[in-house]
């Protein structure tokens, strides 16, 4: 199911901010490392698939702000991997917002498909809103 993979992106940059910034470290970034696991849909097929994440994300805090930046890879178990994709985060201390866009591709079948999401979390009412999220195939074998 697709807000999985929401929930699991929101978890690790939250997990990583607020678990990881220190007044001691403000001017070295923090790294984290971490990886998830969980079966989603292929959208070429409709049959489900086991994607795995990893995430290296560096956090950079100065007078309190904060620049995140994050390098992410993945695969599945159907042959896909992440060729490319961007990412946007913000933190004002009221809300987070992240988007992001990846872009897969199965070099032996020549499929490739899209996920894209967007979320907003309030951090003083600590709620999550995701405003959206697809996952769509872009190309498919014919």
């Amino acid at each position: 199911m697709p807000s999985r993979l929401i929930s699991i992106l929101l978890a690790v940059a939250v997990l990583a901010i607020f678990t990881s910034a220190s007044p001691a470290s403000a001017d070295a970034p923090i790294i984290v490392e971490s990886s998830a696991t969980f079966e989603d849909v292929n959208p070429c097929t409709g049959e489900l698939h086991e994607i795995t994440l990893s995430f290296v994300d560096r956090i950079h805090e100065h007078d309190g702000n904060f620049l995140y930046t994050s390098d992410r890879s993945g695969t599945t178990d159907t042959g896909f991997s992440i060729v490319n994709g961007t990412e946007s985060f913000v933190d004002n201390g009221r809300v987070i917002r992240g988007t992001f866009v990846d872009n897969w591709a199965n070099p032996e079948t020549d499929e490739r498909f899209q996920a894209r999401g967007a979320f907003v979390f309030n951090v003083n009412r600590l709620s999550l809103k995701v405003d959206r999220f697809t996952l769509r195939c872009v190309a498919a074998e014919t």
